[in-house]
């Protein structure tokens, strides 16, 4: 009996405790699209409500039920056989019957990175963060809202408790995500990109490396060799160190060039009509391109966490900046060492491109290689809600089994379900309390990875070094 009471009082709780929102039905709570979890009650709804499959398990429960009654009865257990009907016309009942609704809610699209459209969660309007199921079994509906509603709570605890960083939790972007956009940010720090009409970026890298060719290395450098210095490994922000007023000694800016189409014009109007005139477009771009893999994530939400990991300045109001500022470094880096290359000035750039290169690939095998830090990023939560179906389906059966195995037997395996599914669902706890533990080790070792490196990490002598720094 006490057993059967607190099997009540779980069924009861997310009800009593979450009713007021959700029109008195089943809230579950997920962190992830909502539309996948969707997909596993739709498919419940679709096995309960068919007609030829309810029959036979009706039958099937009924009969054996009369069959444990009469052997009770012969064996003058009245009482007990009485028990075995009623536990198996009952757990028909509330395993099989379609008689609840559950809501579905991603809990990420509540805290503003993962983005989300406002509707009325009454309508039954579906989208990525919201959806809603009828016709789904009363206990198949409310053990999973009560694993589903602890799990939130004690995540909201313990992000609270723990997260150093803010917009990176669990709670507020799902596993890992902050992550995975600071190990992107390496990838995305380029201006070879041109899946938009206006292609914005190689045009930009098609004047910045004419800029670079035409000005500095045929009006700057082989005049005077020294200043690779500070242009290859300079203390301010890469594209700044190009600009013509830095080499005013050498009239840079009235220096007169012919551009690619034969026009002339000078350094100082090339750079202010083609690179500073694009600069913010540019950024602006490269900062999207960094969001592709995750299109529903809010970055200027989620930059202070992305930016910490990577070691940059995480104060919300200028995250998304700094992170501008490393990816744009980076490129005209790249850039800048490529045009070197093509030059063939003397001041080789071959050494340093290959060392970017390499380090590239051996950061791109630290990271995405099977078996390693994205891969698993990537399986973990899909095993997670492959077998979060399959355990909601194994319901049905169970149900079944439960109904004709009398009160005792049957009301066991039902405690003994709730109590796997509510187990199985604090994964996610464990997952939260992992990247929050995570995000302060990064934030820890990149912060004492910048002070070796520098005003600039992204020189290109230094590229390589901060992509390590990343890679471990």
């Amino acid at each position: 009996m006490p057993k059967i009471l607190l099997l009540i009082l779980v069924l009861l709780v997310p009800n009593l405790l979450f009713a007021t929102s959700y029109d008195d039905e089943w809230p579950i709570y997920v962190y992830g699209t909502a539309s996948y979890y969707k997909l596993i009650f739709d498919g419940i709804a679709f096995v309960v409500g068919d007609v030829p499959f309810m029959d036979s398990a009706e039958k099937f429960v009924f009969l054996l039920s009369l069959i444990f009654t009469a052997r009770s009865f012969s064996q003058s257990d009245l009482a007990g056989g009485l028990w075995n009907t009623a536990a198996g016309l009952g757990v028909v009942g509330m395993l099989l019957l379609p008689s609840s609704t559950v809501h579905i809610l991603d809990v990420r699209t509540l805290h503003g990175v993962v983005h989300s459209p406002d509707v009325n969660v009454s309508t039954g309007t579906s989208y990525s963060g919201y959806s809603k199921v009828d016709n789904i079994p009363f206990y198949l509906a409310a053990v999973p809202s009560l694993a589903t509603s602890l799990k939130y709570t004690i995540i909201d605890v313990s992000t609270d408790a723990l997260t150093p960083i803010s917009g990176g939790s669990f709670r507020d972007t799902g596993f890992a995500t902050p992550m995975t956009l600071a190990e992107d940010m390496i990838s995305a720090s380029s201006f070879d990109y041109s899946k938009d009409n206006t292609y914005v970026m190689p045009k930009f890298q098609q004047q910045l490396s004419n800029y670079i060719q035409k000005c500095i290395i045929e009006n700057v450098l082989y005049i005077d060799p020294t200043q690779r210095f500070g242009i290859m490994d300079p203390k301010m922000n890469s594209l700044d160190a190009l600009k013509p007023s830095n080499f005013s000694s050498m009239n840079l800016e009235t220096t007169e060039i012919t551009d690619v189409r034969g026009a002339t014009t000078t350094c100082g109007d090339f750079w202010n009509n083609n690179i500073l005139a694009n600069k913010t477009n540019v950024e602006t771009t490269m900062l999207g391109q960094l969001s592709l893999k995750n299109s529903k994530i809010n970055m200027s939400a989620i930059a202070p966490a992305v930016a910490s990991i990577a070691g940059l300045e995480s104060d919300a109001a200028v995250a998304s900046t700094s992170l501008t500022n490393a990816m744009m470094n980076t490129a005209v880096t790249t850039t800048l060492v490529n045009a070197f290359n093509k030059a063939g000035t003397g001041l080789s750039g071959i050494d340093l491109s290959n060392a970017i290169t390499a380090q590239q690939s051996l950061y791109q095998n630290m990271t995405d290689s099977t078996g390693q830090f994205k891969w698993m990023i990537k399986v973990i939560p899909v095993i997670e809600f492959l077998i979060f179906g399959i355990l909601l389906f194994l319901g049905i059966p169970m149900g079944i089994v439960a109904g004709v195995s009398g009160i005792k037997k049957g009301g066991n395996m039902l405690i003994n379900y709730a109590f796997g599914l509510i187990a199985f669902s604090f994964i996610d706890v464990g997952l939260s309390i992992v990247q929050a533990i995570s995000l302060f080790y990064y934030q820890d070792k990149m912060a004492d990875a910048m002070i070796m490196l520098g005003s600039n990490p992204f020189t290109a002598h230094n590229i390589p070094l901060y992509m390590q720094e990343m890679g471990y």
